[in-house]
C-alpha cells in the first residue's frame, strides 16, 4: 500500500510540473467520456429502447410492390 501512495504522489508531482500536458490530457479524457455518453444515449434511444406503443405485438411491416415498374420496396429487398 505504501508503494501505491508513493506512485500517486510521484504522478501528481509529474502532472503539476507539466501543466500543458496535464490540461491536454484532462481535456481529451473529458471530451472522450462526453462523446461516449452522447453516442450511448443516442443508440439506446433509437435502437435499444422498446417502442412506446400500447400493443407492440400488433405492429406490422407495410411495403409497396410495383411489379409493373420493376421495383419492390420491402425490408428484405434492397437495391
Amino acid at each position: 500500500m505504501r508503494s501505491l501512495a508513493a506512485d500517486l504522489r510521484f504522478a501528481l508531482r509529474s502532472l503539476r510540473s507539466a501543466r500543458g500536458f496535464s490540461a491536454a490530457a484532462v481535456l481529451t479524457l473529458g471530451l472522450g467520456i462526453a462523446i461516449n455518453a452522447a453516442v450511448s444515449s443516442a443508440v439506446y434511444g433509437v435502437l435499444l429502447r422498446p417502442l412506446d406503443v400500447p400493443r407492440p405485438d400488433r405492429l406490422y411491416v407495410v411495403w409497396q410492390n410495383m411489379a409493373e415498374h420493376g421495383s419492390c420496396r420491402s425490408p428484405s429487398h434492397r437495391r
